[in-house]
């Protein structure tokens, strides 16, 4: 995937790069009558890339993700929450007998504790050896393409 960005900062041989991304219904014809809540909106993002071609504060550029890389960060974040869900639901609907409580009602409060667990441990756990998201592969300075990199 390729992202336009700009950079607003640099340090070695990284860059702080932000990005405007769309919502995942930004691009069809009736998001002006779009009843989500202004989730189409355009939202700015911030992203630490490697900056081989040494690109400065202010120049444009297009950043390179793989998508290997995304694909985990979309497990990590999408699918352990989920698979909590799961889990805890059925650790509760197997331990209400013993609580003396409804199946549903055990069930209900197991899914939601165990998602409450994993979200926050998400939160707080701090994430090592995570990749650098991307890398700057095209620089534009004064809308001329200075350099590239295939």
């Amino acid at each position: 995937m390729q992202q336009q960005a700009i950079v607003v900062a640099t340090h070695g041989t990284h860059a702080i790069v932000r990005a405007v991304r769309a919502g995942a219904c930004g691009h069809c014809a009736g998001q002006s009558a779009c009843g989500t809540l202004g989730a189409w909106h355009a939202r700015a993002v911030e992203a630490e890339v490697r900056n081989p071609l040494a690109a400065q504060v202010g120049d444009s550029v297009m950043v390179h993700v793989a998508d290997g890389v995304l694909l985990r960060a979309m497990a990590r974040l999408y699918g352990l929450p989920m698979l909590a869900f799961l889990l805890g639901g059925m650790v509760g609907r197997m331990s209400a007998p013993w609580l003396s409580v409804s199946v549903e009602l055990a069930a209900c409060v197991g899914a939601l504790l165990a998602t409450g667990l994993a979200l926050f441990w998400l939160r707080v756990r701090p994430v090592r050896d995570v990749p650098v998201m991307g890398e700057i592969v095209n620089v534009v300075r004064a809308d001329i393409p200075i350099v590239s990199r295939a």
